[in-house]
This record gives C-alpha cells, structure tokens and sequence, in this order.
C-alpha cells in the first residue's frame, strides 16, 4: 500500500523548511501506518 501526496508550501518559504515539514508528515503517518510508502510532493501553493 501506498500514500501520495501534494503538500502546498508558502512559496516565501525555502526549500530546507518545505522539506523539512514533509518530513514531519511522512514521519507521523508512518508511526501510524507501519507498511506503507509514503510520497510527499511539495508545490508552491496556489491562489484560489
């Protein structure tokens, strides 16, 4: 099984920080969910 996901960053933030909340969220679903794979897009978000 499997996660995909796309994370919406601030685009004033950098790109260290954007990763580094992707990782906080692949680490909080995989101490949930031990046998997944887990992928995190990160885009800029966007105005709606």
């Amino acid at each position: 099984m499997y996660i995909d996901l796309v994370l919406e960053v601030c685009p004033s933030k950098d790109l260290y920080e954007a990763h580094r909340i992707s990782e906080i969220i692949e680490e909080k679903i995989l101490s949930k969910y031990k046998n997944l794979d887990v992928v995190v897009h990160i885009e800029p978000e966007t105005s709606s």
